[in-house]
């Protein structure tokens, strides 16, 4: 790790520094969030984030994406519902008042991304989140997947080592970022959008999965 920039996830090693940072109440931008989730390994993330300053983008090379806790994607998802949700605190700065105040879950009704970063809503700038906060919603939700995801219909195949046909993690984050931009949709809607989307990836599931994953993301 450069050693200009400095380490963001620092390693706990005692009691001690256990209740410092508590007293600290140590908070992280939103980038650093969505690295955590994806990661959620102190070594990778700050690896992760140490490119990420020099960069200025997000480029995912801490290391092989295959192993990571969460496919970007969907970290994506899965942070937008925990600021949208209220689970995860954030406080930002106004242009006209410098003063950090809170952002309430109404104001993430979207969560917008430039060069795959998450950005302040409107009005705001200097985002920060509660890190404590993001380490108890992925405490809560280990796989951070989503609870639509298809049932395997042969799960011994995975035992074997067949790799998965579909990616439907990238499916659950297009599709929660599609709703959010087209609500109301209809089963039928989201189906067809969806079962065009894996079209253009090469190769489409059964319609009738699409279908159950699309009533099931509705249902959410």
């Amino acid at each position: 790790m450069s050693e200009d920039v400095p380490a963001l996830f620092p390693e706990t090693k005692s009691v001690f520094e256990m209740r410092k940072q508590k007293e600290q109440a140590y908070e992280w931008p939103l980038a650093a969030a969505l690295i955590w989730i994806v990661w959620r390994n102190i070594h990778l993330a700050n690896t992760e984030w140490a490119a990420y300053c020099e960069a200025g983008t997000l480029t995912w090379g801490a290391a092989d994406l295959s192993t990571a806790a969460c496919p970007p994607a969907e970290a994506e998802s899965v942070l937008h519902e925990g600021l949208r949700t209220g689970d995860i605190r954030a406080y930002g700065q106004r242009l006209e008042d410098p003063d950090p105040v809170a952002i309430l879950p109404h104001q993430w009704a979207v969560l917008f991304l430039e060069n795959s970063i998450p950005q302040a809503p409107d009005g705001f700038y200097s985002v920060l989140v509660q890190a404590a906060d993001v380490k108890r919603l992925m405490k809560d939700n280990p796989g951070a997947r989503s609870a639509f995801m298809p049932v395997d219909r042969d799960p011994g195949l995975k035992k074997m080592g067949r790799p998965a046909v579909y990616d439907w993690p990238a499916a659950a984050g297009f599709a929660a970022k599609y709703m959010l931009d087209n609500h109301p949709l209809s089963v039928a809607d989201l189906t067809l959008v969806l079962h065009g989307w894996f079209e253009k990836r090469g190769k489409a599931p059964d319609r009738r999965d699409v279908e159950r994953f699309a009533s099931q993301a509705l249902a959410e």
